[in-house]
């Protein structure tokens, strides 16, 4: 077959959609032996460019001791020594993404996070080919990207987002990255990225509990390469540190985190089907925080417009199923002393 010259967007759309379909390098291979690819260059990485300007607030949590937490003891001793991908497992909204930027920051380092999903395909891992200014470049996928960062900066973190997402054929395009041989190989230009030996990538992956909606069971093999941290809810004590309530009664800081709990708790019994997590409470402290600056919303409910607001637009309506509605509804009432939760006008607006 005559070599095709790929001089067009429609031609590299057409190239990649070929190689997405691919289940093996060979097939790969075979495939670019169709196309005249020479030369092709690769579109350069800039670390500076990747840094974020956003100072983050993490208060540790995972392992309560005296200290709050250890979780970046244990983050350190895999970057340094251990070197294995530490897959973090645990419900929504207990800051496990927000733990791993956070050791990216104080490590200085360039933290590149993945969503995975069903539809992530290989040339977001490992790259794509493109025609920038008029001529076919290759830009690298988020894996060899990181290597590079890396192999520039001494030491980056790649993080993988609800990585049960992936679909179980691109669980196994990682699988070469994440065990001993610590590199993936891009048939598409012939050529191998690897850590240097001097340079650190800590690989980190999250996921919620596989009961979860839209998750995929992981391989065996994938997961075997591993360290797997069980991420669980706060304590009590915890959850008071970590929420930025300034401004707002620690009586309804506490209620919130006691409402949380006890709707965790009836969750795992099979009573409803989602609970407030963390971030849900922070999201109360804030809308409750707000409402109370408005002098009408404050006024409804007999005062109570803001916290009665703040619990039916976080909390409440979440739940569609009247029996979940109505137990959420009792909580309420006994811990914040709200008869009914409502969107009705107040007598007193």
């Amino acid at each position: 077959m005559k070599d095709k010259e790929i001089q067009t967007q429609q031609d590299v759309d057409d190239l990649n959609k070929k190689i997405d379909g691919c289940k093996t390098n060979q097939q790969i291979v075979d495939t670019l032996k169709t196309v005249k690819l020479d030369k092709i260059p690769i579109m350069p990485v800039s670390a500076k460019d990747q840094y974020t300007e956003q100072k983050l607030r993490y208060i540790p949590y995972y392992e309560q001791d005296a200290t709050g937490g250890l979780e970046f003891e244990f983050f350190t001793s895999h970057m340094n020594a251990v070197k294995s991908p530490l897959l973090l497992t645990g419900p929504t909204g207990t800051a496990k993404t927000l733990a791993v930027a956070w050791f990216a920051q104080e490590n200085d380092a360039v933290c590149l996070q993945v969503d995975c999903s069903e539809g992530t395909k290989r040339a977001d891992l490992l790259g794509r080919f493109i025609i920038l200014d008029g001529s076919v470049q290759f830009q690298l996928g988020t894996i060899p990207m990181a290597i590079e960062i890396a192999n520039q900066t001494g030491k980056a973190i790649l993080d993988f987002e609800e990585v049960n997402g992936l679909q179980p054929h691109m669980q196994k395009v990682l699988n070469q990255f994440l065990d001993w041989r610590d590199h993936v190989y891009i048939p598409e230009i012939g050529r191998m990225f690897k850590v240097d030996s001097d340079k650190k990538l800590m690989v980190f992956s999250t996921m919620n509990p596989s009961t979860y909606g839209g998750t995929n069971e992981l391989n065996k093999d994938f997961k075997r390469r591993y360290t797997v941290f069980k991420w669980p809810y706060p304590s009590s004590d915890q959850e008071f540190k970590i929420l930025e309530h300034d401004g707002v009664d620690e009586k309804w800081v506490k209620g919130i985190i006691q409402l949380g709990m006890e709707l965790r708790a009836s969750e795992a019994q099979g009573d409803i089907d989602n609970s407030p997590s963390p971030a849900t409470n922070q999201k109360f402290c804030d809308v409750l925080r707000e409402y109370a600056k408005s002098t009408r919303i404050s006024a409804c409910f007999n005062g109570q417009g803001a916290l009665h607001y703040a619990l039916l637009h976080t909390i409440l309506n979440d739940f569609d199923v009247p029996s979940q509605k109505d137990l959420v509804q009792k909580r309420v009432q006994r811990i914040f002393g709200i008869k009914t939760l409502g969107d009705q006008k107040a007598d007193d607006d």
